[in-house]
């Protein structure tokens, strides 16, 4: 009371994020990636690496997933499958790349950990994101 009022914050400002909840945004992206009210939502829209990259979120996890493509387990495979452009459950995808489920879940894993890396490396040290 008779304080005088503060602007709302900007809520494009750039957010800061820890390790953890950085590493938890990318799994919440892969997973909404076709949902869209709820990837636009997701904390990584306001983080340094998408804001200054010039791509959306969904083509910055694509771009994140492009150096998997040489990876001999067919790691792009099972991203583009799971999350890029989705072929079903889990489970048929993983019966379709001829894995077993633990075997999928830890390639999956894998990847995502790959993903994760390649945009963190990114949020930290703000190397420019090559479009292509």
């Amino acid at each position: 009371m008779g304080a005088p009022a503060r602007p709302a914050q900007e809520q494009s400002a750039e957010l800061v994020l820890s390790q953890a909840e950085f590493t938890d945004s990318v799994r919440a992206a892969l997973r909404d990636l076709h949902t869209p009210h709820a990837l636009r939502r997701n904390p990584l829209m306001r983080s340094r690496v998408v804001r200054s990259s010039g791509s959306g979120l969904d083509e910055l996890l694509a771009m994140a997933a492009e150096p998997l493509r040489a990876d001999r387990r067919g790691l792009f495979e099972l991203v583009d499958r799971t999350f890029l452009h989705p072929a079903g459950s889990q489970e048929h995808v993983a019966q379709s790349l001829h894995l077993s489920f633990s075997t999928y879940r830890r390639h999956r894993d894998l990847a995502v950990a790959h993903i994760t890396d390649w945009m963190w490396e990114r949020e930290v040290y703000g190397h420019q994101v090559e479009t292509v």
